[in-house]
Order: structure tokens, then sequence, then C-alpha cells
């Protein structure tokens, strides 16, 4: 029974919060869609920024799956599945609405290529509207 309480104390919190990110995620969709895009400065010196771009990009990869595993044994599994399962939602979701908005061929012909805040925001309504998904359906498989 106080497994069950617990287990439903969390997942309320989940879903305060990640309503609060699918609503932040739309607004920022509708916001960013009426800027411009702003031109990229080239880089000064671009084998070192490119080295540390892979050198942060693999020391904060090994950060967060040291940090998802401390996570995983100090919460329910059905909770940790469905932030995972949400996460992996809001990934596709930025790389192909990145890919679909920034194509020539497909929707960047209409519209302006995506900003980092596009692409922000696309995480943030994909990871809500996958949290909710797998929420709503009592399951994660």
């Amino acid at each position: 029974m106080a497994i069950a309480a617990t287990r439903d104390l969390k997942l309320l919190k989940g879903d305060l919060a990640f309503g609060m990110i699918g609503v932040f995620g739309v607004f920022g969709l509708f916001r960013e869609a009426s800027k411009s895009t702003e031109a990229i400065a080239a880089s000064a010196n671009p084998i070192l920024s490119g080295t540390i771009a892979i050198v942060l990009a693999i020391a904060l990869g090994l950060i967060i799956v040291i940090l998802a595993n401390l996570d995983r044994k100090n919460s329910e599994e059905f909770v940790f599945q469905i932030i995972t399962n949400s996460a992996v939602v809001a990934i596709m979701t930025a790389l192909f609405g990145t890919l679909l908005l920034g194509s020539e061929f497909l929707l960047g012909q209409w519209v302006n290529e995506p900003s980092a805040n596009t692409v922000i925001s696309l995480l943030m309504a994909g990871w809500s509207l996958g949290y909710f998904r797998y929420r709503i359906r009592g399951g994660v498989a």
C-alpha cells in the first residue's frame, strides 16, 4: 500500500513537471516561429571548437549515464521507465523535427530554418507528449 502511494505521489509530481514542460515547449515553438533566424558566426579556431565539442559530448554523456544509474537505483522501475521512454520520444521528435524544418525539400521552403530555441522547444514538447502517452497508457511496453 505504501509503495503504491509513493508511486502515485512520484507520478503526480511528474505529471505537473511534464505538463509544464509541454506548455513551455509549445509556447516556445510558437514564439520561435515568429522570429527570423540569425546567422551563426564562423569559429575563429574550428579545430579547437570541434575538439571542445567532442570532449564535452563524451564527458557530459558519461556524467549523465552515471547520474541516470543513480536515479534508476533510487526510483521505482515504473517511474524510471516512463521518464526514459519519454526521453527517447523527445530526442526523436527533435531530430526528425529539425530535419523536416531545416530541409529545403521538405518544410524548409515554407518556414525559417530552426534555431537552437526551436530545437529545445521540440525536445520539451516531445518529452511532455511522450511522458503523458506512457502515463495515460498505464504501461511502458
